[in-house]
């Protein structure tokens, strides 16, 4: 089929999601996220537009105004492309919770269009998790197309600071 072309927008959505909130509400915790031209994951971050997501399950959860507004603070959708996983130690994930459509996701949006992409690389928490993702386009219209599933990996020994070697420092798990 080849690397999706032309692409708008693209989003990572979480499948089985393996934890919630207090209140029950599915919490996939995102990390770190980024979109690659070559399929071989080795080089650039492509650069975004706008990021784009499903809920917030900070906002979601927060018992009174006051909590809502100091979620931005530690839950923003724009966490997760500031930082590599070598970073994990001081990010601030972003708290994905399910959209009108049950998706839990994050995105980008590309002007002008990315001519392929060809990787899509995250760093989830080890709690607020999913077990697989799938990746979505969008190609100059507003419907998502599904183009890879993927189940989830762990990183490989005792610990979760697994992306700090070449040949993509922070991102080599």
């Amino acid at each position: 089929n080849g690397l999706p072309i032309n692409v708008t927008a693209a989003r990572v959505t979480g499948i089985d999601i393996l934890n919630t909130n207090v209140d029950g509400t599915p919490r996939w915790d995102l990390l770190s996220l980024r979109f690659v031209t070559e399929a071989s994951c080795v080089g650039a971050t492509l650069a975004h537009t706008s990021v784009v997501s499903s809920e917030n399950a900070c906002t979601v959860s927060a018992t009174n105004a006051f909590a809502a507004a100091i979620c931005g603070t530690y839950s923003s959708p724009n966490h997760p492309f500031d930082y590599t996983p070598e970073w994990v130690g001081t990010n601030k994930a972003f708290q994905a919770a399910p959209d009108a459509d049950g998706a839990t996701w994050l995105g980008a949006t590309f002007d002008p269009p990315v001519a392929a992409l060809g990787c899509v690389q995250l760093f989830q928490d080890i709690v607020f998790r999913a077990g697989s993702f799938a990746v979505d386009v969008q190609q100059g219209d507003a419907t998502w197309r599904r183009v890879a599933t993927s189940q989830a990996t762990n990183c490989t020994g005792d610990t979760v600071w697994c992306c700090d070697s070449a040949p993509e420092p922070g991102w080599t798990c």
